[in-house]
C-alpha cells in the first residue's frame, strides 16, 4: 500500500511537469493581468473578502484572497502557471480519493482522475490564470464530498459537521458553480452508500447542515453585489436565461469532450480509445453489475454534479461563443473551456463507476486488459493533445501581449509629467492586439511598481474597455472628464472604491473634447514602437475615431 501510495506521488508529479512545461515561459493574457496588480497595488487585502471587489457579477473572496497573497509574493507567470497546473493535479487526485472512499477500486478510480487530468477540456481551463475559480471551488467541492462520505462511515458529530461546513462555505465562495457542487453534497448526504453508520436523523442534520451554507452564501452575495451587473446576465428573465445557456452548453459538450485540437494521430487514439470502451460497456455482464446500488449512487452523483454545475453557469453560457469548430487554435475555445471544467469531473466520476462496473463484471481476464489498454491509449492521446494546446497557448500569450506591454512602458518613461486623472491613449494597434487594449490599463499598471505616477491615469485605446482601475489617491474631483460614465439599465454605473483603488466604467465619447483634453496624450502604434502624436492629433492632422464596444447594457 505504502509502495503504491509513493507511486502514485511520482506519477502525478510527472504528469504534472508534462503539463506545465509548455507554459513555463507563456505570459499573462486578458484578466490575468488585472489579478497579477492585485498583490502590488492593492494595500489592504480585506475588501476582497467582505465587498464587491471585481464590479462585475461575482463574488469569490476565497480565490480572491489567494490571488492577492500569491501575486504579492510574485508576478513571474512561470510561477503563477505552475500554481494553476498544481491545484488542477491535485483535483485529479481528488476524483481518485472521492471514487476510491465510494468503494471503487483502485485502477479504475485512478484511470478516471487520469483521464481528468489530461483531457485537453480541463487541462485547457486550467492553462487560463484566470480561470483560477473553477479549480478552487472543484477542490473544496470534492472536499466536501469526500467529507460527507466519511460522516457516513464515521457518524456526524460536531467535527465532521464543522468540516462539511467550512468545505461547502470555501467552495460557494470560490465561484458561483460550487453552489450545484454543494447542492450534490446536500443530496450526498440524504443518501448515503450501502453499509453507512449514520442514521435518519443525523444525515438530515449534515443536509440541513449544507443547505444553511448555501442559504447564507446567497443571501451575503445577494447583499455584496450590485443588481445591475447580475440584470446584464438576467436580461431574458431568469428561467429562460438557465434554459436558453443550458441548451447552448449541452449542444457543445460533445465538441469539448471529443477534442481535435493537437496531433492528429492523437485525436484518432482518443476516439478509438472511446469507442472501444464503449463497446465494453454495454455488454450484458457489465450492465448486470449495475444493480449495485453503490455504483448506482456514483454515477446519478456524478452526472447531477455535471448537469447542475451546468445550470449554474448557465447565464455566463448564455453570452459565451460556444460555436467553435474547426481544429485550428482558438483562444476562445480555451476560454470557454472553464464552463466544462467542473461537468466534466462529474462525467469522469460517472466514469470511474463505470470502470469498476467492468471490474465486476463476470468477464474474462483478457477482456478487462484490453478495456485498461484502451484507457491507457487515450491518457497517452490526451495527454500529447494537451501539451500542444500548451505550446498553442504559449505561443497566442507571446503573440497578444507582451511587446505591446514594453513598448507602452517605454512611452510612459518618455513622458514623465503625469498628473492624477490624465489620460494617455495608445492608438493604432494591429488586430491581434485586441486583448491588449481591451484590457491595458491592468496589463501596464501590473508591471509598474506601487506609487508610480501612471497608476493615477486613464491608459486607454480608441476601444471603450470594461474597466479602469486606478490607485485614486490624489486625484481630482470626476477626474473621468471629459469621458462618460457608462449607463447600465439607463442608469450611470458609478466607480467602484476597493481598498486604496478604483474602478471607473466609462465611455470615450467620439468628439473633440477627448481630443482637445488638456490632460490627454496621444501615442500611435508605428513600427513596434508607441510614438508621441498628441500635436498631431490636437491639429486635427491625424484623425482618431473613439469605439464602444460593450453589449449594450
Amino acid at each position: 500500500m505504502q509502495a503504491r501510495r509513493w507511486g502514485l506521488v511520482a506519477a502525478a508529479a510527472l504528469l504534472a511537469l508534462l503539463l506545465f512545461h509548455p507554459l513555463r515561459h507563456a505570459s499573462p493574457v486578458l484578466e490575468d493581468y488585472f489579478y497579477l496588480a492585485l498583490g502590488t497595488h492593492l494595500g489592504n487585502p480585506l475588501p476582497l473578502a467582505i465587498q464587491d471587489s471585481t464590479g462585475s457579477f461575482f463574488f469569490r473572496p476565497v480565490v480572491m484572497l489567494f490571488w492577492w497573497v500569491t501575486s504579492a509574493i510574485t508576478r513571474s507567470p512561470g510561477a503563477h502557471y505552475a500554481v494553476n497546473i498544481a491545484l488542477h493535479v491535485a483535483n485529479g487526485l481528488l476524483v481518485l480519493a472521492l471514487l476510491r472512499r465510494m468503494k471503487v477500486s483502485f485502477v479504475p478510480a485512478a484511470l478516471a482522475g487520469l483521464a481528468f487530468v489530461a483531457h485537453v477540456t480541463t487541462y485547457s481551463a486550467a492553462a487560463w490564470l484566470s480561470d483560477r475559480f473553477d479549480l478552487f471551488t472543484l477542490a473544496f467541492g470534492l472536499g466536501a464530498l469526500i467529507a460527507v462520505q466519511i460522516a457516513h462511515e464515521r457518524g456526524v458529530n460536531a467535527r465532521t459537521l464543522a468540516a462539511v461546513a467550512a468545505l461547502a462555505l470555501a467552495c460557494v465562495f470560490s465561484k458561483e458553480t460550487g453552489f450545484g457542487i454543494v447542492a450534490v453534497a446536500g443530496l450526498a448526504a440524504l443518501w448515503p452508500a450501502p453499509g453507512h453508520a449514520t442514521t435518519l436523523r443525523s444525515r438530515v442534520i449534515l443536509a440541513i447542515t449544507i443547505a444553511a451554507c448555501i442559504g447564507f452564501a446567497l443571501a451575503l452575495r445577494g447583499f455584496v453585489l450590485r443588481d445591475a451587473v447580475q440584470g446584464i446576465f438576467l436580461r431574458e428573465g431568469v428561467v429562460a436565461t438557465l434554459w436558453s445557456g443550458f441548451d447552448k452548453w449541452f449542444g457543445a459538450l460533445p465538441r469539448f469532450i471529443m477534442v481535435a485540437e493537437g496531433p492528429r494521430l492523437a485525436a484518432q487514439a482518443w476516439t478509438a480509445a472511446l469507442a472501444g470502451l464503449a463497446v465494453i460497456a454495454v455488454l450484458p455482464m457489465v450492465w448486470r453489475s449495475y444493480r449495485d446500488t453503490g455504483l448506482i449512487r456514483i454515477v446519478v452523483m456524478g452526472l447531477l454534479l455535471a448537469l447542475v454545475t451546468a445550470v449554474a453557469q448557465a447565464p455566463v453560457a448564455n453570452l459565451t461563443g460556444l460555436e467553435l469548430e474547426g481544429a485550428a487554435f482558438d483562444f476562445r475555445r480555451v476560454a470557454a473551456s472553464r464552463l466544462f471544467y467542473v461537468p466534466l469531473a462529474g462525467l469522469c466520476l460517472a466514469c470511474g463507476a463505470l470502470g469498476e462496473a467492468i471490474a465486476r463484471a463476470p468477464m474474462s481476464a483478457w477482456l478487462k486488459r484490453i478495456a485498461v489498454s484502451l484507457m491507457a491509449i487515450g491518457a497517452i492521446a490526451l495527454v500529447t493533445q494537451s501539451r500542444a494546446v500548451g505550446r498553442d497557448v504559449h505561443a497566442f500569450s507571446e503573440r497578444s501581449g507582451p511587446h505591446f506591454l514594453a513598448a507602452a512602458l517605454e512611452a510612459l518613461r518618455q513622458r514623465p509629467a503625469l498628473t492624477p486623472g490624465c489620460k494617455v491613449y495608445f492608438l493604432g494597434t494591429p488586430p491581434h492586439a485586441m486583448f491588449f487594449r481591451q484590457y491595458l490599463q491592468v496589463t501596464v499598471m501590473q508591471a509598474l511598481p506601487r506609487g508610480h505616477p501612471a497608476t493615477k491615469c486613464f491608459l486607454l485605446s480608441e476601444h471603450t474597455p470594461w474597466y479602469n482601475l486606478l490607485a485614486f489617491e490624489g486625484l481630482p474631483a470626476e477626474p473621468q472628464r471629459p469621458l462618460d460614465t457608462m449607463l447600465v439599465g439607463g442608469k450611470p454605473f458609478l466607480p467602484l472604491t476597493v481598498g486604496n483603488l478604483r474602478f471607473h466604467y466609462l465611455n470615450v465619447p467620439d468628439n473633440d473634447a477627448v481630443r482637445d483634453d488638456p490632460s490627454a496624450t496621444f501615442f500611435a502604434w508605428d513600427d513596434g514602437r508607441f510614438v508621441d502624436v498628441t500635436a498631431d492629433v490636437r491639429a486635427r492632422r491625424r484623425e482618431v475615431k473613439f469605439f464602444d464596444n460593450r453589449p449594450p447594457g
